[in-house]
């Protein structure tokens, strides 16, 4: 997988919440169907949809990123959504220790879980992934 934009990793994270937020009329039918298309093509995702989309995340991350940071860099990025998020759903940090055939368990904080793996990600035995929402998000090592 090619290297993420800040916007295409910022939406990866988020998209995990997206579906709740639709139902709840925060993001419209039209909106989460073009965000649904971005990830699908791996497109750059339209900065105005993140922001009006994904409210709370987007005000946070300009938030952490002022005054001297560019809060669409990647680097900004990846250290909010890693190390700041401070969301209902925490982003963890997890060692995959099972890959079967439609089954990936990973280890956190002593308990085993099961995850999904929705960006197709390469992934091996004992690799440290992020987790958000029970989804791996990104390969950390």
């Amino acid at each position: 997988m090619k290297q993420l934009t800040g916007p295409q990793l910022f939406l990866h994270y988020a998209w995990p919440c997206a579906e709740e937020k639709r139902k709840a009329g925060k993001i419209s039918q039209g909106d989460f169907d073009q965000l649904k298309l971005d990830l699908e093509q791996n497109r750059h995702p339209n900065g105005w949809l993140l922001e009006h989309g994904f409210k709370t995340a987007s005000y946070a991350l300009y938030k952490f990123a002022k005054p001297n940071k560019n809060p669409w860099a990647l680097e900004t990025v990846v250290d909010y959504w890693r190390y700041n998020h401070q969301g209902n759903t925490p982003v963890i940090f997890g060692m995959i220790v099972e890959i079967t055939e439609g089954k990936i368990m990973v280890l956190y904080d002593s308990r085993r879980f099961e995850v999904s793996n929705p960006y197709k990600l390469s992934l091996e035995q004992f690799s440290v992934v992020s987790i958000h929402c029970d989804m791996i998000i990104e390969v950390i090592e």
